[in-house]
């Protein structure tokens, strides 16, 4: 089998390539000319082919002997709502159609919980349906994952995973340095779901070898609800020697800030970007359980959150990730967590 793997150099592409690579699978990674590459030149074994999902020409070009797509490449932070429409929509409508016309097998899309929307306390989400999706990013990840089933039917396969971290993300490295600075604010009661990258991507595995229709969408992550503050409390006992002071973010609050930090956000360019963090925090949750992929894939959880943040946070302090963030980040490419 040869995949197409869009967004390739993102923090999941470049986890998933590793995987695919090792399960022996040939893989042909598409990266926007100029971006950074990070790990992904650590994994020879991939071809990269540089290319835009907004390129119909280099999408049938990187599509040409290919048996499968995994489309990660997606717009994750944008100034204006229109961004999001245009990547997110029209790349993957631009995709859909050259897999299409390249006779792909099967597409897996990696979509997000915003295409669902928020859950509410105690009731996380189990099974897709009545979607409400709370802002412009969100909306464009539905209006996407509805252009992949329309165009491309049995052969695709829609996933919305809760927040994925594992090693090489430096947002989770960035957090710790957060709870290490010993000020920490968190929002009361929000609930989460969380996703180890290594899970997630031998679930894309699986859906890529499954026999029949397998469209989905299919919620992923490790079956246990967190509430913030819990997280918060995890992370302070595996990277601080003392107690850090906490913010607690009431909705109060939060209501008060939100026309503040939006003033500062359109000045700075990152309106639509930031009206997507206030609303998604304002929510009462993001969290899911991955019954519905356990059955069809058989779908295995092996990194539940508090076992592997150990781990993880080891990997950071070996290479020094506490002290400064990773030069390039880790982001390029990717889909949102969420």
């Amino acid at each position: 089998m040869k995949v197409l793997v869009t967004g390739a150099n993102g923090f999941i592409g470049r986890a998933l390539c590793r995987h695919l690579v090792d399960e022996g699978v040939s893989v042909r990674g598409l990266v926007r000319p100029g971006s950074t590459l990070g790990t992904l030149t650590d994994i020879p074994a991939v071809e990269v082919t540089h290319g835009d999902v907004l390129s119909t020409e280099s999408l049938s070009r990187a599509l040409e002997g290919v048996d499968a797509v995994v489309h990660l490449a997606g717009a994750v932070a944008a100034g204006r709502d229109s961004t999001y429409a245009r990547v997110n929509v029209e790349g993957t409508r631009n995709l859909s159609e050259a897999a299409k016309a390249a006779g792909v097998r099967r597409a897996v899309f990696m979509s997000s919980l915003a295409a669902q929307g928020p859950s509410q306390p105690g009731q996380p989400h189990r099974t897709a349906g009545n979607e409400q999706p709370l802002n412009s990013y969100g909306r464009s990840k539905l209006e996407a994952e509805t252009i992949l089933r329309e165009m491309l039917g049995g052969a695709a396969t829609i996933l919305r995973p809760g927040i994925a971290y594992g090693p090489d993300y430096a947002d989770l490295a960035q957090v710790a340095r957060w709870v290490r600075s010993r000020v920490v604010p968190f929002v009361p009661d929000l609930e989460l779901s969380f996703v180890h990258v290594d899970d997630l991507v031998s679930l894309v595995g699986l859906a890529l070898q499954a026999e029949g229709e397998a469209v989905g969408p299919y919620f992923v992550s490790d079956g246990v609800v967190q509430r913030m503050e819990r997280v918060v409390d995890r992370l302070e006992s595996l990277v601080s020697e003392r107690p850090g002071l906490r913010l607690p973010l009431s909705a109060k609050v939060l209501g008060w800030l939100e026309p503040v930090t939006q003033r500062v956000a359109d000045t700075a360019g990152l309106g639509a970007s930031i009206s997507r963090l206030i609303a998604e925090v304002r929510a009462p949750g993001w969290a899911c359980v991955p019954d519905e992929a356990v059955e069809r894939f058989g779908f295995v959880v092996r990194h539940p959150l508090d076992t592997a943040l150990p781990e993880v946070m080891a990997w950071y302090r070996d290479r020094g990730w506490f002290d400064a963030p990773p030069r390039g980040g880790s982001a390029a490419g990717q889909t949102s967590s969420t």
